[in-house]
């Protein structure tokens, strides 16, 4: 960001980050595989009352670089922007608060951990990018990937009359209580909850 916001006075932009379970709740050092978190960005400025903020952030796996994960869920003032192979959050319009939510689903089991880069402006809005505050340097989060709770060794579904039946076995269920089922009325990755089963516990 420093490449053009470079000649402001509000000093290196501050990002702080909120990515948790629910909107507002505690962050999380460890993420579960496939698991969606809320999250929110900040941006502020150590000096000075700059006039508005934007914010770039990318979610990589530490292992090669790549995309961990989808964004999605963006307010009105952020959007996910692609580039390559990789898709950014980003502002689409600067914001007086400094604050961006949006949504990221966690990438599947064995990506290992995942890295957040992010940088930040502090604006004066007077339409160029001179007296501008630019991220000189990323602001990193990393997150390490959980084990999931339950060893899935088989799964089944079948038809029956006008019912699917489903029977799955477990291995180990560490500390779980029970299975959500879900299903999907269409053909991509939309799922509605529809029932619950009892763990067993340590089987």
């Amino acid at each position: 960001c420093s490449g053009c916001h470079n000649t402001g006075s509000f000093g290196e932009p501050q990002v702080s980050w909120n990515i948790a379970t629910t909107m507002g709740g505690t962050n999380i050092t460890k993420y579960l595989p496939g698991e969606t978190y809320f999250v929110t960005v900040n941006v502020s400025a150590p000096v000075g009352a700059p006039a508005a903020y934007g914010f770039q952030s990318v979610f990589l796996k530490t292992t090669d670089n790549t995309q961990a994960g989808m964004l999605s869920g963006f307010d009105a003032n952020s959007q996910g922007s692609p580039n390559g192979d990789r898709t950014y959050a980003e502002h689409n319009k600067r914001t007086p608060s400094g604050t961006w939510d949006f949504q990221w689903k966690a990438p599947d089991a064995g990506s290992g951990d995942v890295r957040i880069y992010s940088v930040g402006n502090s604006v004066n809005s007077m339409s160029g990018n001179q007296g501008d505050s630019g991220s000189t340097m990323s602001t990193t989060i990393n997150l390490m990937e959980a084990a999931l709770p339950v060893t899935l060794t088989s799964i089944e579904a079948r038809t029956e009359k006008n019912d699917v039946i489903l029977d799955w076995e477990t291995s180990e269920e560490d500390n779980v209580s029970h299975f959500e089922v879900e299903r999907s009325s269409n053909t991509v990755e939309v799922f509605v909850p529809i029932g619950r089963v009892a763990a067993t516990g340590f089987t």
